[in-house]
């Protein structure tokens, strides 16, 4: 191994203060203060005590790919032996592979499931139409109680391009 001209090479007692002392850098740079954090950080990489990140495969990224959807994490995990539902997670957001969106959850109110529909089919976000709407985090926070805000509902269906109506059956 070489040792560029402007650094001094490790010695057995920096060693041993760092296999002491590890993980705690701050401790570390107490003992060494001539040493950097990245000088320190990497000597206790070649040490062996810094967990070796595990790459992941090509038939990982295949398999969480094609079913990224329709399983959660933890299930995509369960098929990737040794793969943990965190790793997976990182991997996705690694390679900026996002799930596709789902619809929003039945209310118990039909007029709102309407909205909910409408609002998934023009890519909006609850948060957005609450905004667009000025229904005060009425759909974002998901209160559908059994008491509909009808300000809130109508003021949505004209951001969505509707309208209230109420029909009579005589």
């Amino acid at each position: 191994m070489t040792v560029p001209s402007n650094c001094k090479r490790w010695t057995a007692w920096e060693r041993a203060a760092i296999r002491r002392h590890y993980p705690s850098y701050s401790n570390i740079l107490q003992k060494l203060p001539h040493r950097s954090y990245d000088a320190v950080r990497a000597e206790a990489r070649n040490l062996g005590l810094v967990p070796q990140r595990k790459n992941w495969s090509g038939r990982s990224l295949k398999v969480a790919t094609a079913v990224n959807g329709t399983m959660s994490r933890k299930e995509i995990a369960k098929l990737l032996p040794g793969e943990t539902a965190k790793r997976i997670g990182a991997m996705l957001r690694y390679f900026k592979i996002k799930r596709e969106r789902r619809p929003f959850a039945r209310s118990g109110d039909a007029v709102i499931n309407q909205l909910l529909d409408r609002a998934f089919e023009k890519q909006m976000t609850l948060s957005q139409l609450d905004k667009l709407a000025k229904a005060k985090g009425y759909f974002a926070s998901r209160r559908f109680d059994g008491s509909t805000n009808y300000q809130h509902v109508d003021s949505a269906a004209q951001v969505l391009d509707g309208e209230l109506v109420v029909e009579w059956d005589d």
